[in-house]
């Protein structure tokens, strides 16, 4: 086995001397790789030997993974040479073992659909025989590609679920999806091909109710009450039943567990002025997931002696609190934009007393202990230089995770909320943005984004070239410590980031995009681009937004948060009028070539009552888009 795993020759130096066609390719992450053509004689010969020497050390079920395509494009769309794909890969399990069944995730169906017509995809699919094909279809709970492919073109197949991309530490998962759709899919004409279900996650560790439900439906796929079954799951997760608990987790249905959703917190996120694709905000309103806090709390005299409890517990307030930061950042980032020294440091400090609280949290309890995860992967070490390189790839697996030249910028895809992690990595990393940020409005010189980016990936590399432990084994008393950070934050993680006139009054609009209806413009959250209200001009060529302030109110001033995060530009009026028919206008930036930033437009004008605002956009230089994340208004 050694021998098989040496170090002295590549595996394209290998293929060579075998006189096989290996095509070097980047594909996926972009990490370099070499294929085989499965068209190359000495494919199916590999395959059957590769097959053999894992089924004389591990023997075998008779089911081998494989995916040609995933997440990347096939060479043709050719439907013979797709067929010949896909059998030649079959053939070359089957050389070692008749009764081979090849498992292939039906994720490419949904990642390319454009390439995946019907006849591309019947033809890749009919190459193998019936019972030697298991798709699983990966990622149900968000999209279910067996209604797209009619079950998978007659194949066998299973109703999965992610739940978790990178085990990252956040309270998420769509209940009512799985609730709706594995049900309704078992009873289904492609439900005759359905062999099973599978939990396809690439962590476990923090969202249990998603498989207590997953794992539930699968041995009884029925209908069910979900309100009903959350409050049977609380008394079994428990021992005991208590009216302060079930109302905490009903409030966390309606919020985190809605809907199946990649969502981060600021906190793990390499810094910058826009967060990149894996800050992809919250689906929910994280003022209303606040109130399951201080109900689980109350909980605590009658459960406060079961570990279940004790681990949401801390699982609850560690996402109130990260959600916390997330605002915290977006005030702090606006104050920087409008040049605000003392609130950008008020507000740069209560930013970073937060790691410190969180890491005390988290250090309560194993699960969200850093020293673990190191420790497990140095066990596996038979030396002491086996020892050094385990422990380099558990650090860099869960912080920059590849290299900093791959275009997909993988780094903190696999993040986490641990002590040690928070006060170690992730703080520091904050420290370093925040005083250049700093610097920047002391000098008056603009921030330097190629300095800082330089700067941050040589702390990131020091980090996980580091080679120290971190503590195994919790401390502090997790129901004392959420009491004390109840009482510090308690009031304020329940308000929203922006309070206005027009926060939660009646809003319209001209028209409005699935997914970003006009009360997402005056939800009182301004710092999140996942929520906000956008149409299109080819749908809405004269586009406007409106609130209804209830009554005739002094205005004299309006803030208009668009999406931003890149260099783009908006034109807007702002109008304002008393009966809604006869509009005022009040501020004209039609002509507007600021950028859009977090901070937002400051529209001033001589104050004036009016009922109804109205926002007009007739220009957004990035797109045809026209976008509003939040609208606030105030008297002066």
């Amino acid at each position: 086995m050694r021998r098989s795993q040496s170090r002295r020759s590549s595996p394209t130096s290998s293929f060579r001397k075998s006189r096989a066609s290996a095509t070097p390719t980047k594909a996926g992450a972009a990490f370099p790789t070499t294929f085989i053509h499965p068209a190359d004689p000495r494919f199916r010969e590999i395959s059957r030997l590769f097959i053999e020497e894992q089924t004389r050390l591990f023997g075998t079920d008779h089911l081998y993974a494989a995916d040609p395509f995933i997440e990347m494009t096939p060479a043709s769309t050719d439907p013979a040479y797709l067929a010949d794909f896909a059998r030649a890969v079959y053939q070359g399990m089957t050389a070692a073992d008749p009764e081979a069944v090849w498992v292939q995730q039906g994720w490419f169906f949904s990642f390319d659909p454009g390439f995946w017509k019907p006849e591309q995809g019947r033809a890749f699919v009919s190459a193998v025989p019936d019972e030697h094909l298991l798709f699983l279809d990966l990622y149900c709970e968000n999209v279910e590609v067996w209604r797209r492919t009619e079950g998978f073109f007659g194949k066998p197949w299973l109703w999965s679920i992610v739940g978790c991309f990178g085990d990252t530490v956040t309270l998420q998962g769509g209940l009512p999806q799985i609730a709706d759709r594995l049900p309704a899919a078992v009873a289904s004409p492609e439900g005759s091909r359905l062999r099973g279900t599978g939990l396809l996650m690439e962590g476990l560790g923090y969202n249990p109710v998603v498989y207590d439900l997953m794992s539930d439906l699968s041995w009884q796929p029925r209908r069910l009450d979900l309100s009903a079954w959350l409050d049977d799951y609380t008394l079994r997760r428990y021992g005991r039943k208590d009216a302060h608990a079930q109302a905490a987790w009903r409030t966390l249905l309606a919020t985190a567990y809605r809907a199946p959703a990649r969502t981060g917190t600021t906190l793990e996120m390499r810094p910058d002025f826009a967060l990149g694709w894996r800050f992809r905000g919250l689906p929910y309103d994280p003022a209303a997931l606040a109130g399951a806090w201080p109900e689980l709390l109350a909980a605590a005299p009658r459960l406060g002696d079961r570990d279940t409890y004790r681990f949401d517990l801390v699982n609850v307030s560690r996402q109130v609190l990260a959600n916390y930061a997330g605002q915290v950042y977006s005030r702090m980032m606006a104050a920087y934009e409008r040049k605000d020294r003392p609130e950008f440091l008020r507000l740069r400090d209560e930013y970073l007393q937060l790691f410190a609280d969180l890491d005390e949290l988290l250090a309560t309890r194993r699960e969200f202990l850093l020293g673990p995860w190191l420790a497990d992967a140095e066990r596996w070490a038979g030396s002491e230089p086996e020892r050094r390189l385990y422990h380099y790839n558990a650090r860099r697996l869960i912080t920059i995770w590849g290299v900093e030249e791959n275009p997909w910028d993988l780094n903190d895809y696999a993040r986490k909320q641990w002590s040690g992690l928070l006060t170690d990595f992730y703080r520091p990393r904050w420290e370093m943005f925040l005083s250049a940020l700093s610097r920047a409005l002391d000098t008056g010189v603009a921030f330097d984004t190629s300095a800082y980016r330089r700067d941050i990936v040589a702390l990131e590399e020091a980090w996980v070239r580091q080679d120290r432990s971190f503590p195994t084994a919790p401390r502090g008393d997790s129901v004392a410590v959420c009491r004390r950070l109840l009482r510090a934050y308690g009031s304020r993680v329940r308000r929203p980031e922006a309070s206005s006139l027009t926060t939660g009054k009646p809003a319209t609009c001209s028209h409005a995009l699935p997914g970003h209806p006009p009360e997402l413009a005056n939800d009182g959250w301004f710092g999140d681009t996942q929520r906000f209200w956008s149409t299109d001009v080819t749908a809405d060529p004269e586009a406007w937004w409106q609130v209804d302030l209830e009554k005739p109110t002094t205005v004299g001033r309006v803030v208009l948060v668009f999406y931003f995060g890149d260099r783009r530009t908006y034109g807007y009026t702002v109008e304002t009028s008393r009966d809604g028919q006869s509009f005022e206008l009040a501020y004209d930036g039609r002509d507007n070539e600021e950028r859009a930033t977090i901070a937002g437009a400051d529209c001033r004008f001589a104050p004036r009552k009016a009922r109804y605002l109205r926002v007009t956009l007739p220009r957004n230089s990035a797109n045809t888009g026209r976008h509003l994340v939040e609208v606030m208004a105030y008297p002066e």
